[in-house]
């Protein structure tokens, strides 16, 4: 269904304008969540619409009282949990991300299983890597849910028999990027003899890089403890990108997201 369905229109200007309206009277740290989130909660709420979720008929504006009340929930959760998931942006964030992968499900399931992987542990990737976003680019042009590049793609496609995947088929074949970043996460899973941390490094690193690193160090231990003298992992290096990965897998587990 597109964007400009019935379902999903009136549900847009509905969250855009309750947004520009509280983003413009409110003042300090609620109104800039607000300003900042704008068009996530847009989205969040076009999503609703599209899922045909509605309040009861006794209220006069089903959509619209839908979107305030979802925006200031959003709010919130942002006031009452400061050391929480705290930030307007990120709560919205993970909740679109969440939704994408729900719909991912039997596509997710498939390239999986094709693999012998983890659904949950390919979904806690898609997310961390792409949001669930099927037409992702990153600035270093990875593209797509599991944000491949092309030539990664190539190499994985030829082992497996099949054409060469353009860039445009790599943003728009949300399965053929599943298959094909699967079969790369298998390939470094073999390579980093089944250790799903090291794995995950390697992915988000580059196994060249990583396996550099590693050998610099004298094997992945003696890496691993010059690391934790560091102190926790710290955003944007690979141990926090590999935890995060692993903590999403978790909760959709215990969600039973993928069923």
């Amino acid at each position: 269904m597109s964007d400009d369905s019935q379902g999903t229109r009136p549900a847009r200007r509905a969250a855009a304008a309750v947004t520009a309206f509280y983003a413009r009277h409110l003042s300090g740290p609620l109104g800039d969540m607000l300003r900042t989130g704008r068009e996530g909660v847009v989205e969040l709420v076009g999503l609703a619409g599209r899922t045909q979720a509605r309040l009861p008929r006794v209220l006069r504006h089903p959509v619209g009282r839908f979107a305030a009340i979802l925006v200031l929930v959003l709010c919130a959760i942002s006031i009452l949990q400061p050391d929480g998931p705290g930030d307007l942006r990120e709560v919205v964030a993970g909740e679109l991300g969440q939704r994408r992968i729900e719909q991912l499900a039997p596509q997710l399931r498939a390239a999986a299983g094709e693999f012998g992987l983890d659904p949950y542990l390919v979904a806690g990737l898609v997310f961390t890597e792409s949001s669930g976003r099927v037409d992702a680019v990153s600035s270093a042009n990875a593209l797509g849910l599991m944000q491949l590049k092309v030539s990664t793609a190539a190499e994985r496609a030829q082992l497996l028999g099949v054409p060469a995947p353009t860039r445009e088929q790599l943003l728009k074949d949300p399965l053929l990027n599943l298959r094909l970043g699967c079969a790369y996460l298998d390939y470094l899973m073999k390579r980093q003899e089944g250790s799903v941390d090291q794995a995950l490094m390697a992915y988000n690193a580059g196994p060249t890089a990583f396996n550099s690193w590693i050998r610099d160090a004298g094997g992945f231990e003696a890496w691993m403890v010059e690391q934790q003298a560091k102190g926790e992992p710290k955003l944007g290096t690979v141990r926090h990108y590999a935890e995060k990965v692993q903590r999403v897998a978790d909760t959709y587990r215990s969600e039973k997201l993928l069923r």
